[in-house]
């Protein structure tokens, strides 16, 4: 036969023969580099070449491959036999050592070919049996003993018992035998003779065996009455019954067999004998006697050999893939490599390319912009009031519009200058119809084209004040670490901005992409500038960010939906220093009602801590509403209702609205035309829900209605009413007629804006309203007390609901949050039709409160809690009992008093954590230069001043003073306008110096470090920003120069050097303008205004970012001292005449502050006399200007400084240090003298109360023994049990009170809270199913307290009203979960062995439980102990939406895989059963019922019937291409069952057998939920054993992760040994006894393992029945584990390389089993012991995560590698070489290689994985170990 022979006969004949021979080639190199590519002929080799067999089935299980698998198999045995006979032949036909091993192996995989099918006469070929002959008869295998060659055959044992190889061969002998092929039959028959010649049959079964299988072939050859057959197999029969005529007992069983008797016709008479119908002697005999034998024989011999067979194909797959996954790893490494070194550079250059030629061509497009934009700004000034060519006659008359800057109270008050004023007088035309025939095309196209010109022109000042030249553009691509990059829109008002928007390591950028103007809009902010980022919606949708900035301006972004989350989630990630806003550090998963709730806005609100405006606002933020959206415009109520009286008095309650009703039924008479409207509505699609309004209160229109008359607002309202005015009667035009219309019609339902309470010029004053008071009337005290009745309709619980209904507060149900999702609708036209609703009806905000909002505090009320708090009352909540008080800074020592001229106290100075008592560094500045360096503690309650101060030691002699070494111009006047300190307080700048030079102190290092000249003569004044970013400096040369100073990151001071020192600040613009000497500075980075003031009077206003001149503000009078008041848009307010000279001044949001120095006629004859010289501190109203306070010092006034609790300190000429603060003993006595009475007495009759309980409290404690055990504890707070005997039955419920001495959070899950006082006293009350507690039980009460609390914070507990628990005297902590000593134990002989080991167990099954709760899918339950796991997979259904969430993930990846988690649950279960004093002991009894009953409730899931049981739920490989969060998982998961038709036998029994141990867990404490189990076991245990079949096959998906080697005979045997075990039922243990016969069962195992419990069913059949056949076979295996198996040089025992450890703790646990039926006790526990406290660390570091020493710090565990949401986790995650950021505690990993070694590696799966298999049997090890240790 040709060498292509075997290929052709398989071939498709219509195939080239060219196809055949390159197949011929492919199977000959398959060959040669199996047989010559893998050297060696030991197991190691033999199972690498296994591997390729592996392969080759594993190509063939999904792939379609073009000669059958069995072609491919059987024509590469043939030549691998060929190799081998060629080997041999070349070794002189001799049998070397070297390959006397591949000859067997080759044997046996020949064997293992022929035995997969009945069938083989397609298997074997004639080179097939040439082959295999030629190789058994090298190998001496039908030698005669004595008879022939001396060599003695290799297969045939000294005791002459057949040997594994023996049989194989005979096996392969007898197959050749069964071909149809006579030739092959002969050859067989030969073979079999010779053997029978050379050794005697051993015993009966032997016999019957071989007798038994030579007549199955005869009598199949005379069915087909093959005659040719017979010559060979009837002499054949005739040697066989010779030989075993006797031990056979035929004679006695067939005394009329003709074959025996020496006849010559003896053959032809048994083939007669054998054939005929007549005679049944034969066939009987068989039956009866010869096949129950020949079973037995195969079941003890012959099957155990095919076992080992298959346990080596599963080990050969196994590794294979192993190979597979590095590959493919090493593959994606590769890629990886490729993409980074080839593709990504390839990439970045033709980007830049690309960029660069954008660049260049933009700059064409911008330049001609940026020049005209440039010719403005400066013609603003050239040509304006202050400028050179400014010519009265030809000044043009300016326009102005709203800017969108803010304000710190989000007041859009600012208006700039409008460049493209238009009049609009075309709208107005066509509004009245006049001459639209008279207008041209061409004028109605430019009208059209203004108004688009202007769709921006709200965002003007922001996106030009941070526009790009050309040079910034150009450099964008030079920027480093990209961070974001994706499309987006830019959402301005009512226009939408299409572009792109980008974040790298230092700015935010936003590149227009709409055509033709691209890059008109482009912009930049840097990245330090953000100050905190907000979920918003868009239309409805969850896709847009709001970004605020430090310098209060804002941008609302929009992006695709599926985006949003990860961009969020990246921008916290960066955890910039600058977000610091009261939002930016809660969550994103927060809804905006835990958003207000975590915030605290309520709580301060109530106490009168903010405004009402303010909080309004907050309000408005929290709920998404925003100024970038007039859709979503903050939305403010209306107050008066009368607006007829020419006097408003507000006390009188009659003047304000209703608040607790909607606006649209203020008029009574119109709630019944609501109602109706509500009740008669009936919409016959079902979609729309009824409503009382069609309309928002707050929509584009309406915001437009009110700001028509400014622009940008002008030329929308023109935009919506489609380039037209809206008709003059609806327009807004007064108070008076907007409420009437309110009044007179239910359908005007429009609230107000912010703009009503701060911002007067939008209205046109024709009622003669004082409009400066509008936001005194939101403030006022009739709005505060009735304010949270509005905030419950717009905000709160009656928004949306049954109390919706009831306030006639319902609107149309798409303007709703989360009422219809838009992007679902598939419909264009219904699509658009709800999105054209939503802007133009409005949207309703987020819904913030679910109960009814608190009503606000009265005056007293605050009062009182500020004071019963202890905190200091701001100095203008008690104008008239402010003091002065004497700070202490200096020693008395008037020689060393210098005058202090400057305060300062930076406001983010750096603090160390070590100070026990925070001080805040207070700096001083002397006339003389000197620099004072103290402290000052704003708040200490324990104080009566309310404050503290610290001497400043450098002022203490000449020789510490520090001095800044700069001389001062002699004549000017050293002031407190010449210094200001760096927010950090690293430096002092300053001015004032001869050589007209800023000068820069070092605070640190004491000395100057830098001397900058940019004016031409002396300066003047100088003036940080609130950001500490921006300084500006004026001059005697009239100007002022604005300096940029770098972020505190960039310049420790420590880190400068003298030659760089200046390299920090820089000058960025110079402004002109002034005439005279500038005298002082302010500046407002949020409203980007720089004002200045100059000695002839003149205020000139310019912008901080570019220069630009705005106005300029001129005193009326100039003689004597006035006090002007202007808007911040130059509108005059108020003067007043002062009659003092003012020395300084500072404001506060409601006063002005002005320190004056008053001297006598005589005093000015006499200089020197200072007895009569006064001065006065002088609080005044800012609008009203009127003097409210006065507070009179003896000396002079140097400067004035608010600190931030707004105490003022004042510095004086003397050189002390004056602090004004409230009178702490009368701050509210006098004005709240009834009120703090009844208060102060109860708080008096509490605190007498409390001193008697603590007395009792230490007695009560002893009494009970109730103690609080600390479970863990972070830096942040602890957990708790609070353990209560109970000493009397309980049946009406409980409560529990605990203390703290300082506030905190608790969370509770066994009971309900109740109430709370002052966040530091807890009630909780039962919960309605344990308000009932047993006689003599023990409650345990869990807890969790966090906000900064320690376990030492903790004061007592209650319950029931009774003190039980005092201090920390009964405080317990359970023990840290690490390895408590280094020693390793010295391991000796049995006999000498203690069993105690040297690791805590307890504690290690309380951290291996906790790994199983970090596996969990589904809604975890309140008591989730893992806080960084959350709800997950909660899609997870079946085919017919069946629930199938829950349960447990497999590994580090998220499949639910049914077989291995029963199989783990099996195991846990025994251990919980067998070792429960164990769990009970170390405190973890519960828990580990918990976590069974979290498998067993899912399992009870899947079985959605009889026969039908969900196996996996997830697809492996979509699974393993994922690496984040469970949480994050969004995609919708396969799942795959079993049925009737499908069966799964080892799933459905395995899970039985889980179901079943579970029941005995249960059975004492949940007899109904035992009975559950029970019934579902012995159903799937039913379907298992009636409907066979492999589940791999049922489930292909699996194959590649759990595929059933070892078939599924284990688990119905195990399955049924469980069932026996639970009921006692004897039918079950008939079923063993089958199954043991059946699948040879009593073989001896080497491994227990998820595929293979036959070890576990042999122990436990000796633990139920006590027989000593189970026995032996329990000892057996036990004796291989313990004695014979491979170990490795420190003595683990080594079964596998996959998972080491977790074989090793399987085997470690069944021993311990065996141990305790009294099989070799002391050995195997010793065993037990020798390899848990290797894993645990005596082999030199812990395999167990967070116990021990040298733990694994990066298991292969997705989850765990993620670091903290909302931060994006992905595969970078993966590929981090740094530990995984969550602990997962407990968790078991795969362990070290056969030489111990171990590398921790995220990406060696094969050592560092962790499954939920893995710790099944380890943590019942362990928990067998414990046991014993209780018992000794």
């Amino acid at each position: 036969m040709n060498s292509s022979s075997s290929v052709a006969s398989w071939a498709n004949p219509k195939d080239d023969g060219l196809l055949e021979e390159f197949y011929e080639i492919l199977i000959l190199i398959i060959v040669m580099l199996l047989w010559n590519g893998i050297t060696g002929s030991d197991n190691e080799a033999w199972t690498k070449r296994g591997q390729v067999f592996a392969a080759l089935r594993h190509l063939d299980h999904y792939q379609e491959l073009y000669l059958p698998l069995v072609c491919i198999e059987q024509r590469i045995l043939e030549l691998c036999m060929e190799a081998c006979l060629n080997d041999l032949k070349i070794n002189g036909d001799k049998i070397a050592s070297t390959y006397e091993n591949s000859c067997r192996q080759l044997i046996k995989i020949v064997d293992g070919f022929l035995s997969q099918t009945t069938e083989i006469n397609d298997r074997i070929t004639e080179n097939f049996i040439n082959g295999i002959i030629l190789i058994l008869d090298t190998m001496h295998f039908f030698e005669e003993n004595g008879t022939g060659d001396p060599v003695v055959s290799t297969f045939i044992s000294h005791n002459e018992h057949w040997t594994e190889s023996s049989l194989t061969g005979l096996n392969i002998l007898l197959n050749l035998l069964a071909h149809s092929n006579v030739l092959f039959c002969g050859i067989a028959s030969v073979r079999i003779h010779s053997l029978l010649h050379s050794r005697p049959l051993n015993g009966r079964k032997e016999a019957a065996y071989l007798l038994s299988n030579v007549n199955r072939i005869f009598s199949s050859f005379v069915q087909n009455e093959d005659c040719e057959h017979f010559a060979y197999l009837l002499p054949l029969m005739k040697t066989i019954i010779d030989k075993s005529y006797e031990i056979l007992q035929m004679n006695v069983h067939i005394p009329n067999m003709p074959l025996y008797k020496a006849t010559s016709t003896a053959l032809d008479d048994f083939l007669r004998y054998c054939s005929s119908s007549d005679s049944q002697e034969w066939q009987m005999f068989i039956q009866r006697h010869i096949e129950p034998l020949a079973e037995h024989y195969r079941s003890m011999s012959i099957r155990p050999f095919h076992m080992n067979m298959k346990i080596w194909w599963n080990n050969c797959h196994e590794m294979m893939m192993i190979g597979i996954h590095k590959r493919h790893r090493q593959i994606s490494e590769e890629k990886l490599k490729f993409q980074s070194h080839i593709v990504q550079q390839w990439s970045i250059r033709r980007r830049n390319e690309q960029q660069r030629n954008l660049k260049l061509a933009k700059q064409r497009r911008i330049h001609q912009t940026h020049v005209e934009q440039e010719w403005k700004d400066r013609g603003k000034y050239i040509d304006g009031e202050r400028g050179p060519w400014w010519n009265e006659n030809d000044s043009k008359e300016r326009h102005w519009m709203l800017s969108d800057r803010e304000n710190i109270h989000r007041m859009r008050c600012k208006r700039i200058e409008n460049n493209d004023f238009n009049t609009h007088e075309e709208a107005s035309r066509l509004r009245d119809n006049l001459g639209i025939d008279s207008i041209a095309e061409s004028r109605k196209s430019l009208l059209e084209e203004s108004l688009k010109k202007k769709n921006l022109s709200i965002q003007q000042e922001t996106l030009y004040g941070n526009s790009m030249d050309e040079q910034e553009l150009l450099a964008v691509s030079n920027e480093t670490q990209s961070i974001i990059g994706t499309p987006c829109s830019l959402i301005t008002s009512t226009f939408v901005t299409e572009g792109k928007l980008e974040i790298n390591n230092r700015y935010i950028y936003f590149f227009d992409s709409t055509p033709p103007k691209a890059c008109q809009n482009d912009f930049k902010y840097p990245l330090s500038w953000l100050q905190d980022v907000q979920l918003r919606r868009y239309n409805l949708r969850l896709s847009a960010l709001e970004f605020f900035l430090l310098n209060q301006t804002n941008f609302l972004v929009n992006f695709d939906k599926k985006l949003r989350r990860q961009i969020y989630q990246k921008i916290m990630s960066l955890k910039l220093p600058g977000m610091k806003s009261v939002f930016s550090n809660l969550s994103m998963s927060m809804t905006p009602q835990g958003i207000l709730k975590e915030s605290k806005l309520t709580e301060k609100w109530v106490t009168r801590e903010i405004s009402n405006f303010d909080y309004l606002m907050m309000l408005n933020t929290v709920a998404g509403r925003t100024y970038n959206d007039l859709n979503q415009y903050p939305i403010f109520p209306w107050i008066l209702k009368d607006y007829t009286s020419e006097v408003l008095d507000m006390n009188d309650p009659n003047i304000f609205r209703d608040f607790s009703k909607p606006i649209g039924i203020q008029n009574p008479k119109h709630i019944e035309d609501v109602r109706l409207i509500y009740e008669s509505f009936d919409d016959p699609t079902g979609l729309m829900k009824k409503f009382h309004y069609a309309r928002n209160y707050s929509n584009a229109a309406s915001v437009m209605h009110y700001l028509i008359r400014m622009e940008p607002f002008t030329t929308y309202h023109i935009q919506l009413q489609s380039g037209k005015f809206d008709i003059a009667d609806r327009q807004f035009h007064s108070f008076q007629s907007a409420w009437l219309n309110i009044m007179d019609s239910p359908n005007q339902v429009k609230e107000l804006i912010p703009e009503f309470f701060y911002l007067s010029e939008f209205l046109v004053n024709s009622n003669k309203f004082d409009l400066g008071k509008l936001q005194i009337t939101l403030e006022s005290d009739y709005v505060s007390a009735h304010l949270h009745e509005w905030i419950d309709l717009i905000f709160g619980y009656k928004q949306t609901g049954q109390a919706a209904i009831e306030a006639f507060n319902v609107f149309t149900y798409c303007l709703y949050q989360d009422a219809v999702d838009v992007d679902a609708i598939d419909d264009k036209v219904t699509r658009e039709a709800i999105e054209s609703m939503m802007q133009h009806f409005g949207q309703v905000p987020s819904q913030l409160l679910t109960e009814p909002h608190p009503q606000r505090q009265i005056l007293g009320q605050a009062a009182f809690g500020i004071e019963s708090q202890g905190r200091a009352f701001d100095i203008f909540q008690s104008l008239i009992h402010i003091r002065p008080y004497l700070a202490k800074t200096v020693l008395e020592n008037d020689i060393l008093y210098d005058p202090i001229t400057f305060i300062s106290i930076p406001k983010n100075q750096a603090r160390s954590f070590m100070q026990q008592v925070v001080l805040e560094k207070l700096f001083t500045v002397s006339i003389s230069g000197v620099v004072g360096n103290g402290a000052w503690q704003p708040h200490d309650k324990s104080l009566t001043n309310y404050f503290t101060s610290e001497q400043n030691r450098t002022l203490q002699t000449e020789r510490n003073q520090h001095i800044i070494a700069a001389l001062f111009f002699p004549s000017l006047e050293i002031n407190s306008r010449l210094f200001a300190v760096s927010h950090d307080a690293q430096f002092v700048f300053s001015g004032g110096h001869w050589d007209c030079s800023l000068r820069v102190y070092s605070l640190i290092k004491a000395k100057m470090i830098s001397s900058l000249i940019h004016h031409s003569d002396i300066i003047t004044c100088l003036t940080l920003d609130s950001t500490g970013s921006i300084l500006v400096t004026g001059s005697r040369d009239t100007t002022c120069v604005v300096w940029n100073i770098s972020s505190g990151d960039n310049r420790n001071s420590n880190n400068i050097n003298d030659q760089e020192s200046s390299s920090f600040i820089s000058p960025a613009v110079t402004l002109y303008g002034h005439t005279a000497d500038i005298t002082c500075l302010h500046v407002s980075t949020e409203l980007d205004l720089v004002a200045s003031g100059s000695l002839d009077g003149t205020c000139n206003m310019h912008t901080v970012e570019h220069g630009v001149y705005v106005r300029t503000l001129r005193p009326i009078e100039k003689d004597d001292t006035h006090l002007f008041l202007y808007s911040i848009n130059g509108g005059f307010i108020r003067k007043r005449k002062l009659d003092y000279h003012v020395i300084d001044m500072l404001l506060s949001e409601k006063h002005i502050v002005l320190a004056v120095n008053h001297v006598t006629s005589s005093q000015q004859a006499n200089k020197e006399s200072t007895s009569l010289v006064t001065a006065r501190i002088i609080i005044k109203d800012m609008f009203e200007m009127k003097t409210i306070q006065r507070i009179r010092l003896r000396t002079h006034i140097n400067c004035l400084y608010f600190t931030k609790d707004f105490s003022l300190l004042v510095g004086v000429k003397d050189g002390k240090l004056i602090v004004i603060t409230t009178d702490k003993k009368s701050s509210t006595k006098k004005a709240y003298k009834c009120l703090l009475y009844f208060h102060q007495q109860s708080f008096l009759k509490q605190m007498k109360v409390l001193k008697y309980i603590i007395i009792c409290l230490t007695l009560t404690i002893r009494l009970c023994h109730a103690r609080l055990r600390i479970e863990s504890e972070w830096s942040d707070g602890f957990e708790g049990t609070l353990e209560i005997p109970i000493k009397s039955e309980i049946n009406n419920g409980w409560k529990v009170e605990l203390r703290f001495d300082r506030p905190t959070m608790i969370d509770a899950w066994l009971g309900n809270l109740h109430s709370k006082i002052d966040n530091r006293i807890f009630l909780f009350i039962n919960k309605n199913w344990n308000a009932q507690l047993a006689l003599n039980s023990l409650f345990e009460f869990k807890f969790v307290a966090k906000g900064g609390i320690a376990p030492s914070n903790f004061v007592a507990a209650w319950f029931n009203e009774k003190p039980i628990l005092s201090g920390s005297s009964s405080i317990t902590h359970v023990p840290e979960l690490l390895n408590p000593t280094g020693n390793t134990t010295t391991w000796l002989h049995e006999g000498n062995v203690s069993t105690k080991g040297t690791y805590d167990y307890g504690v290690v099954l309380r951290s291996s439980l906790l790994f199983y709760e970090a596996q969990r899918a589904g809604k975890l339950p309140s008591n989730n102990r893992i806080s960084w796991r959350g709800d997950s997979m909660l899609m997870d259904k079946g085919n017919n939406g069946e629930d199938l969430t829950g349960g447990y993930f497999d590994a580090g990846d998220y499949v639910k895989f049914g077989f291995p988690m029963a199989g783990f649950t099996t195991v846990l279960a025994w251990g919980a059963i067998e070792y429960e004093d164990a769990y009970r002991q170390s405190g973890q009894l519960d828990y580990v019922r918990q976590a069974i009953r979290w498998a067993t409730d899912y399992f009870i899931k899947a079985h959605v019937s009889q026969y039908e049981f969900y196996g996996q739920v997830g697809d492996g490989h979509e699974d393993h291409a994922y690496w984040s969060r469970p949480e994050d998982w969004t995609k919708p998961r396969p799942a795959w069952k079993i049925t009737q038709q499908n069966p799964g036998s080892e799933l459905a029994a395995e899970t039985a057998a889980a179901l079943t141990a579970a029941s005995l867990v249960f059975r004492s404490v949940d007899s109904n939920y035992e009975s559950i189990l029970l019934g579902h076991a012995q159903q799937l245990y039913d379907f298992a054993n009636r409907y066979r079949g492999k589940y791999s096959d049922s489930i292909p998906n699996i194959s590649d992760f759990y595929h059933s080697w070892t078939g599924y005979g284990d688990e119905l045997g195990w399955s049924a040994a469980w069932l026996l075990r639970a009921t006692g039922d004897q039918r079950y243990q008939v079923d063993v006894d089958k199954h043991y016969i059946e699948f040879g069962l009593n073989r001896q195992p080497h491994e227990f393992s998820w595929d293979d419990k036959t070890a576990g069913l042999q122990i436990l059949m000796a633990k139920i029945t006590r027989k000593q056949s189970y026995r032996q076979q329990a000892e057996n295996f036990c004796n291989y584990v313990v004695r014979q198996a491979p170990k490795t040089p420190k003595g683990l025992v080594f079964l596998a390389p996959w998972g080491s450890l977790r074989h090793v703790s399987n085997v470690a646990f069944l021993c311990l089993q065996a141990a305790g039926i009294d099989i070799n006790r002391q050995e195997y526990l010793n065993f037990a012991t020798q390899q848990i406290n290797y894993i645990l660390g005596d082999s030199g570091r812990s395999y167990v995560v967070g116990f021990g020493n040298n733990y694994p710090q990066r298991p292969h565990h997705a989850s765990s590698s993620c670091p903290n949401r909302p931060t994006i986790c992905d595969w970078s995650a993966f590929s981090s070489p740094n530990p995984n950021p969550q602990l997962l505690t407990g968790a078991l990993v795969g362990g070290p290689d056969q030489n111990d070694y171990y590398e921790d590696r995220r990406d060696d799966y094969v050592k560092n994985e962790v499954t939920t298999d893995y710790n099944a049997g380890f943590q019942s090890a362990v928990a067998g170990l414990l046991h014993h240790q209780l018992k000794v």
